[in-house]
């Protein structure tokens, strides 16, 4: 019951799926470089990063999942290490870091300036730091959170701290859909379209059949004024910020 606010192995499949995904795009702002995982939990994706990053360090704040960690892990990877702390007070050096990663976290933290002070304070200048977090537009609202955001809001907040390179969307969808995408149409106005069309509540009830394998699809995302509307589709927000 304590880790109810994480993605367990083996038993959360759907959000296991969504997180790897997340983790293999990072994973290319982590070649050859020093990696910070902050709030790692249980590592679901982070494979991708200590396949190409230099060096990993994981940090969380509960040392029984550290130790799942340890025993998955670190014998797999030499250049994973792990360390028990709060994100918002790291026992680190500052600017030892080329890539921060924030999966998932932001929403957990009521100190959430502090977190990013911290994020931006390891971070080397002009380092990456990839946030993302559920989208509060179509989240069914997890009781551990303690705040949810809309992509405006996220947006607003991480650049006092940061220069926004990019924002993704994440969503999930059929053959039907990702193949709209290769062609280049915004998948996330199609299924906006989609809900408001069949008056469908969450984007499972669009994706609801057993006939169609289903895909992870990581969306780029124009800032204006395309956003509002297709934000209102995907379940996760992927926002890659320079440290300035």
């Amino acid at each position: 019951m304590r880790y109810l606010s994480r993605v367990v192995p083996g038993i959360n499949y759907l959000d296991e799926v969504l997180t790897e995904a997340r983790y293999l795009y990072a994973s290319k702002y982590c070649r050859k470089r020093a990696v910070l995982d902050l709030g790692c939990g249980y590592c679901i994706g982070l494979k991708y990063v200590c396949d190409v990053a230099r060096y990993v360090l994981a940090v969380d704040r509960d040392r029984c999942v550290l130790r799942t960690v340890v025993k998955e892990l670190s014998r797999r990877y030499l250049n994973l290490d792990v360390i028990c702390c709060i994100a918002e007070k790291l026992p680190l050096r500052k600017q030892i870091f080329d890539t921060v990663l924030v999966m998932d976290l932001i929403e957990h933290i009521a100190q959430v300036h502090d977190l990013l002070n911290e994020v931006r304070r390891v971070c080397k200048v002009g380092g990456t730091a990839i946030f993302s977090t559920p989208n509060a537009d179509v989240s069914r609202r997890n009781p551990h959170h303690v705040r949810e955001y809309r992509l405006g809001t996220l947006l607003t907040l991480l650049s006092r701290y940061f220069t926004v390179k990019q924002v993704l969307g994440q969503v999930l969808v059929n053959r039907f859909l990702a193949a709209l995408s290769k062609l280049g149409i915004p998948v996330g106005a199609v299924m906006y379209l989609l809900r408001k069309i069949f008056r469908t509540s969450t984007l499972v009830d669009v994706l609801r059949t057993k006939s169609v394998s289903r895909e992870v699809l990581l969306e780029v995302l124009r800032p204006e004024p395309i956003v509002s509307t297709v934000m209102h589709t995907h379940a996760h927000i992927i926002v890659v910020v320079y440290v300035k």
